[in-house]
């Protein structure tokens, strides 16, 4: 299914800004450069392009992992591994050096809980608002990447003194910046049907309903308050509506399932997907979305290419945006998996690893 982009005009749109943009800038053009990298467990080092080399057809890095090395040649957008290779992830030292040149870093994507507010103190931690600062004061553009829906994110922007330049919102489902909506992909209509009825014939089971403009469950119970009293302070309110009293389309639908029930319920679907970053419920989503959908969309309508982005993020829902950032940061707290899909692994986020990260590969 592909995305469908929609104008930045309009009463809806410009009312969705309104109430979710308050923290937003405005697009601003900027010039576009390019970057191509030698990949090692020194972390990234661009390679010095001759001048009259405008756009080589390809490039390639290198990287250790463990006892052989990785080759990885670039085509086009995008990096294909050399034969040897098992898996994307390089867990450098976190006593590495910071590389003696930057790469051409123009854009910062972050997921929220887990990577920007700490599960612990359920606050941001002060090195990360002085990096946010800092990166927009050198020019790079900064996104919220997240799987909260658009009604779910204000009560944490509200909570941050810093401004980004767009939300990617519902794991990549619906993006926005000041100027109005970018992308927008709902679920399929008939595939929202076949949950709804599989939730009438399991009448125990929670699940959150993501639209563009609200967000409310099913049913209430005693494990959805245990887990939104674990958000703290960034817990977003809740509302309980019937889903078949909605006409609205429906970006993400979120049952409180373990796996076994999640591949179950994705078996009848036409077209679905499960991505999870807390082991209490999955986000279900277009076969076809995910995280790094909305990085390609919002980069695009800013003019700049995956190499130019960094992201960050600690959860499964942060596999596919690390692996399609020009560098996945996962957080010292990640999740295994998460933090082999990434180039790096950081600091937890309360001992101040987002600015670990960006001073490590030269960002700041």
């Amino acid at each position: 299914m592909l995305g469908v982009f929609l104008a930045s005009s309009g009463g809806c749109a410009e009312q969705r800004v309104q109430q979710y943009g308050a923290r937003l800038t405005p697009h601003a053009g900027m010039d576009i450069g390019f970057g191509y990298t030698i990949r090692s467990i020194l972390g990234i080092v661009p390679i010095a392009l001759s001048p009259n080399i405008a756009a080589p057809a390809l490039a390639t890095r290198i990287r250790i992992q463990s006892s052989h090395i990785v080759t990885n040649r670039w085509r086009g957008d995008g990096w294909t591994e050399g034969p040897h290779s098992s898996t994307r992830a390089t867990v450098a030292p976190m006593t590495t050096a910071p590389d003696p040149a930057a790469p051409d870093i123009r854009a910062a994507f972050f997921d929220i809980d887990g990577t920007l507010t700490s599960f612990t103190t359920h606050a941001v931690p002060q090195s990360t608002v002085d990096a946010l600062h800092a990166l927009r004061a050198h020019g790079v553009k900064t996104f919220i990447c997240t799987g909260r829906a658009p009604s779910q994110t204000p009560i944490v922007l509200d909570a941050l003194p810093v401004e980004f330049d767009g939300i990617v919102g519902v794991n990549g489902q619906y993006c926005w910046d000041a100027n109005g909506v970018i992308g927008a992909e709902p679920m399929d209509p008939g595939d929202v049907r076949t949950i709804l009825d599989w939730l009438d014939a399991h009448p125990s089971i929670v699940a959150c309903f993501s639209e563009a403009d609200a967000t409310y469950f099913n049913r209430d119970s005693a494990q959805l308050r245990a887990m939104w009293g674990s958000l703290g302070k960034t817990a977003p309110h809740i509302d309980f509506i019937d889903p078949r009293t909605r006409t609205n389309p429906i970006y993400q639908i979120s049952p409180y399932i373990d796996t076994a029930t999640e591949a179950e319920l994705v078996s009848l679907c036409h077209a679905v997907r499960g991505v999870r970053w807390h082991p209490d419920f999955v986000d279900l989503i277009p076969a076809d979305g995910g995280k790094n959908r909305g990085m390609e969309r919002m980069l695009h309508h800013y003019g700049l290419t995956r190499s130019q982005s960094i992201a960050f993020g600690d959860g499964g829902n942060d596999i596919d945006m690390l692996r399609y950032a020009g560098i996945g940061v996962a957080m010292g707290n990640a999740t295994d998996e998460t933090k082999q899909a990434a180039d790096y692994v950081t600091g937890s986020v309360d001992d101040g690893g987002i600015a670990q990260a960006l001073r490590h590969f030269g960002v700041l």
